[in-house]
């Protein structure tokens, strides 16, 4: 089963990868139903129709023409066929219809569903219409961008028995995720980091599947023949992962989570915020590889080894190219200030990980014991925009704003920073690294408080600054602005420590 949510900018990769499965299905011993939702706007391809479908994939090796069986079903679905047929994907009751229709209809011994889509992980239950930085799945925009949150998946898929569960999406492998997810599937495929919009290699997958031993055609199998062509059918990306993970044995998770959270809570908060900035960051920094954050943290050996343990026991198979050490599954943890827009719907209410484990306590206990420094620059040369970027001393990138939209001409920040710590600013330019504009002076604040207006430092040659480069920032004192001048397609460096 793949419940493909064309309806949005991937229209075209949803007919290239519909496609796909098509040129494999020659010599396939096994049924593929898919319920294909397309855009009215986004592309004019192969009919340029716009309307949901349904379709039994039927072998064709043209790449550019669907030619399956096309479905109709008025018991479940309510599709007849014809151009008026428009299903909301973002409805938790079009995935349980489509289900339900395709367990009716095509019996079987196994099954499994796909989920193709954007995604970004974890969805609040009070959430339906995604928002910046809300986390969801299969965001329909012909329904008014309603999208599936996790609780709506897990209702539709109980007592379905879907034995595979992938997400051919961004960012789903969340601990959060799968924990929603324990009782509506046995195993999951999902990926840390963002996929390409090629996304999955169907024809790849469904071919290897289908050349295997009888014996070895079972769900664990086929998961890992998705996440093994992925890596080899030519997906491009420089951090691809992809997790088979077994939702019956999450339970030792939990408890090593808490046992972590147990840790970050009795730790001080310079060397929590020391350890996320340095963690693998996931979901526009949202989210933290699990293991690796352990492993900065500097949890204590126990703590650890029950994570490993746990971790080698629900994550059955993995892949990646870079970090090569990911462990499978990343969790909440966002960047509070810059990325923790939704924290406020990270509660007990809305996810079942929060419910009945301790890592939204010990979030919330972080966010509150944290030191802040505001980090912001300030226009001198009226209408001068400039991009903000803080980076770690390691330069890992930590949280990036624009002024281009603020009527005071400042670029800000609020974050979590360690005491005694170095920090780099990058300031970009007019026509630099974002932004096209005039030429100007600014000024770079970092401290407690907030900067003062910037004196404009002379607009002349003799006043320009090359800091294009880590090695030659200049040293910002806190509490001060320092005065900058940007040519166009110049960046500027700045390197503060944080005192103790």
């Amino acid at each position: 089963m793949v419940y493909l949510d064309g309806d949005n900018n991937l229209e075209e990769a949803a007919l290239a990868d519909f496609n796909e499965m098509e040129a494999a299905m020659g010599s396939l011993n096994m049924t593929v139903i898919v319920l294909f939702d397309r855009s009215s706007t986004n592309s004019r391809a192969q009919g340029d129709w716009g309307e949901t479908r349904l379709y039994e994939v039927k072998h064709d090796t043209d790449l550019s023409a669907i030619a399956s069986k096309r479905l109709s079903d008025t018991t479940w679905l309510g599709i007849s066929g014809n151009e008026t047929d428009e299903l909301n994907m973002g409805s938790g009751e079009s995935l349980k219809n489509f289900v339900t229709f395709c367990n009716e209809t095509y019996p079987a011994d196994h099954t499994a569903l796909i989920l193709w889509d954007h995604g970004s992980g974890w969805a609040p239950a009070t959430v339906d219409i995604p928002t910046p930085d809300t986390k969801f799945i299969a965001i329909d925009d012909g329904s008014a961008g309603d999208a599936l949150s996790m609780k709506e998946v897990a209702a539709a898929l109980e007592g379905k028995g879907v034995d595979l569960l992938g997400f051919d999406a961004c960012l789903m492998a969340e601990t959060e995720v799968a924990w929603e997810l324990r009782e509506s599937a046995r195993y999951m495929v999902a990926s840390e980091g963002l996929e390409p919009s090629s996304g999955w290699d169907y024809t790849g997958f469904l071919d290897r599947f289908n050349g295997l031993n009888g014996g070895k055609k079972t769900p664990v199998e086929l998961a890992r023949c998705i996440a093994d062509t992925y890596m080899d059918g030519g997906a491009s990306g420089s951090e691809l992962t992809l997790s088979v993970v077994d939702l019956a044995a999450l339970s030792p998770l939990g408890k090593a989570v808490d046992e972590l959270a147990m840790e970050v809570m009795a730790m001080g908060p310079d060397a929590v915020t020391t350890a996320r900035y340095a963690s693998t960051c996931y979901n526009e920094y949202t989210c933290v590889d699990l293991r690796q954050f352990a492993a900065t943290l500097g949890a204590s050996s126990a703590t650890r080894d029950a994570l490993d343990a746990a971790l080698s026991n629900a994550v059955i198979y993995k892949v990646a190219t870079s970090p090569e050490n990911a462990c499978g599954l990343s969790i909440y943890f966002p960047v509070f200030g810059y990325s923790s827009g939704q924290f406020s719907d990270y509660t007990p209410a809305n996810l079942m990980f929060t419910q009945e484990t301790l890592w939204d306590e010990a979030l919330a206990d972080y966010r509150e014991g944290a030191f802040y420094y505001t980090f912001e620059t300030v226009a001198g040369t009226p209408g001068l925009d400039t991009q903000l970027d803080v980076y770690a001393d390691s330069l890992a990138f930590i949280a990036g704003n624009d002024d281009s939209a603020a009527p005071s001409g400042f670029s800000g920040l609020r974050i979590p920073v360690a005491r005694g710590a170095s920090y780099r600013l990058r300031v970009s330019s007019p026509g630099g690294f974002w932004h096209a504009g005039t030429p100007g002076s600014y000024g770079v604040y970092a401290g407690i408080g907030r900067a003062t207006p910037c004196t404009p430092i002379e607009e002349a040659n003799d006043a320009y600054e090359a800091d294009d480069e880590p090695a030659f920032s200049s040293i910002l004192d806190v509490e001060t602005v320092q005065p900058h001048y940007l040519t166009s397609g110049d960046e500027d460096w700045v390197h503060v420590t944080v005192p103790e």
